[in-house]
């Protein structure tokens, strides 16, 4: 069926793709290079045999999630105006994902040019479909409005005529498609997992398409591959044996050191007066002089249609100003995020909104699993510069799954940038910068900031606060009412919506009890800013750190432990938090497990005292 691909053309294959990575490029030495772990391979040894990428080809491990990134690059080839189509490979065993039909939905709906070829050889790993697949294949397709045709054969000139049909249908109505061919699978999933008939496995032998292709080879060409070209292939596979034992990776792994630019040219006066408006009308500016001066910028997210304009109205207005660049999707977290995944690989600027944190744990697969792992997994050769945004926290009384700080299950994540938003860092320069990063993002908003005035900051000052700025790429902030050059009391870390809090509490202490105390707001909390924090801690060896999220395995104690091991005098630490239990939907439950302002206080003193 390659034969029908072009260079443009995207081709996404499975933990199964071998035999589609040779049909597409015929390069067996960047296969063996790759499963043996050489640099020289197709991923540069990083990947392995299930996560291949070279040119327009790409293969996962994870079953079903390619399929949404797949559907993705094609939207971004449509978007472009391009004559590109996208090609996806799925197995029966994929049609147990929820993913898949999420994904089915939108290219349908978006009418998406991607040709979906389901290899049905009647087993996912060891279980037979009849256990695992109720109803049918094609009608499970057909539900979503999607043309398919079905085959039973390993014949190359049977199969040929289908994938033309299915290729040219594609191209000419920019519509999905979907070629199922029920064939029979002849090895194992992987070792000691085949239960099947032998007697079958060897009468399913005679039905080999490399069996059934020899028909069409002249007898010389064959004897050359099967001679020959075998030898040529066990020499050279022997020969990356010998040379990987002596070869080393380092430079090849891409850690967290190189995730956010270190050498950027800084924009003076960005510390400078910002405008007195509420936080929801100036992201809502934000976004809107973004898809104002990026033509790849798009939004996509659920409910974003005016005149309702997402659930908290950042987004009101865009989607009738920018027609074509907003898309208001079904529900389907998971699905859209890993669409706007394919829509990066593919050079454009995604930016996605998860009505709620609280739903973002139906998007881990695709940010942990997908977008955080492409650039470093497939050797450094591509990126997926996606950007995420979502409201988090409480204090609004929406209970227990719609009052979440779900940042946390993010934290530490590789190659994943979290930033948080707040009310008194530049966010302009924010996202200028996180979409200068070129990598996966995630930005945290915290709800009870949308109804704030963002603060002005002039001549190093903010409401009473002297403030300073780290040069750093995403920079953190430290505001003391006393002067800032002299060592403080206790510190207190915070960020995003819980800055306000420490604010008020710096100022209360400072007044009734003449603590000075400092106060640390980094605007990217993951990965740590660790020089930024030991900078600005100074000599001060009294710390608060103050998070809304609950306080088991948080971001606090990830502070905690880096202060820890990074101090070398002794440190006071302690925590506020909300409380490891759920959030109450009642006003005086959800104040008593989420922290207050009388909460920070009594740490400050209780630090400043060693109680």
């Amino acid at each position: 069926a390659m034969v029908y691909i072009g260079d443009d053309d995207i081709v996404v294959s499975n933990h199964r793709s071998h035999g589609h990575f040779l049909a597409y490029c015929q390069d067996y030495k960047k296969l063996l290079a790759e499963i043996v772990g050489s640099p020289e391979g197709a991923s540069k040894g990083l990947g392995g045999s299930q996560h291949l990428q070279h040119k327009n080809f790409y293969s996962n491990g994870i079953l079903g999630g390619m399929s949404a990134v797949s559907t993705g690059m094609a939207f971004a080839e449509k978007l472009k105006k391009s004559n590109a189509i996208g090609v996806c490979f799925l197995g029966d065993g994929a049609f147990g994902e929820g993913i898949l039909y999420e994904t089915f939905n939108m290219a349908s709906l978006w009418n998406i040019p991607n040709m979906y070829v389901v290899e049905n050889n009647g087993v996912a790993q060891s279980t037979p479909i009849e256990l695992n697949l109720a109803g049918s294949i094609s009608d499970r397709i057909k539900a979503f409005d999607i043309k398919v045709e079905e085959i039973e054969s390993n014949d190359i000139g049977e199969l040929l005529p289908c994938f033309e049909k299915g290729f040219d249908y594609v191209r000419e109505n920019r519509r999905p498609y979907c070629q199922i061919v029920n064939t029979f699978r002849l090895g194992p999933h992987s070792k000691g997992d085949d239960f099947r008939c032998e007697q079958e496995i060897n009468r399913q032998r005679q039905n080999d398409p490399l069996v059934l292709a020899r028909k069409y080879l002249d007898e010389a060409d064959l004897q050359i591959i099967e001679t020959n070209l075998s030898k040529e292939i066990e020499e050279h596979f022997a020969n990356l044996l010998e040379a990987v034992k002596v070869q080393n990776l380092d430079e090849e792994i891409d850690t967290d050191e190189k995730l956010i630019p270190t050498h950027f040219e800084l924009q003076k006066g960005f510390i400078e007066s910002q405008d007195e408006e509420l936080m929801v009308k100036h992201l809502n500016s934000i976004l809107g002089s973004i898809l104002e001066k990026n033509s790849q910028a798009h939004i996509l997210g659920e409910d974003l249609t005016d005149p309702y304009g997402g659930a908290f109205k950042v987004t009101k207005g865009l989607y009738e100003k920018y027609k074509g660049r907003v898309y208001s999707s079904p529900i389907s977290e998971a699905g859209f995020v890993g669409i706007a995944n394919g829509m990066a690989l593919r050079g454009l600027l995604p930016i996605v909104e998860i009505m709620f944190g609280d739903f973002s744990t139906l998007i881990v697969d695709q940010i942990i699993n997908h977008a955080t792992k492409f650039r470093r997994m497939y050797g450094g050769k591509v990126k997926c510069p996606i950007i995420i945004r979502t409201p988090m926290g409480g204090y609004r009384g929406y209970g227990p799954t719609h009052s979440q700080s779900m940042e946390k299950i993010f934290l530490g994540t590789p190659g994943l940038i979290v930033v948080a938003c707040d009310l008194i860092h530049n966010q302009n320069l924010i996202w200028e910068r996180m979409i200068n990063a070129e990598n996966p993002c995630l930005y945290v908003e915290n709800k009870t900031l949308y109804g704030q005035s963002i603060k002005s900051v002039s001549e190093g000052k903010i409401e009473g606060f002297n403030v300073q700025s780290s040069s750093s790429y995403f920079p953190t902030l430290s505001l003391k009412v006393a002067d800032l050059s002299k060592p403080s009391d206790v510190v207190i870390l915070a960020y995003g919506g819980m800055v306000s809090m420490a604010m008020s509490v710096c100022k209360k202490i400072f007044i009734e009890e003449e603590i000075d105390v400092q106060v640390i707001v980094p605007s990217q909390i993951s990965p740590l800013p660790q020089e930024d924090i030991l900078n600005s801690l100074g000599s001060c060896r009294k710390v608060v750190v103050l998070e809304e999220g609950n306080e088991r395995n948080g971001w606090g104690a990830e502070l905690a432990a880096f202060l820890s091991e990074n101090v070398q005098e002794k440190i006071v630490i302690k925590r506020v938090s909300g409380k490891n239990t759920i959030i109450p939907s009642s006003k005086f439950g959800e104040e008593d497990v989420l922290p207050s302002e009388d909460d920070c206080y009594s740490a400050v003193e209780k630090v400043f005292n060693h109680v």
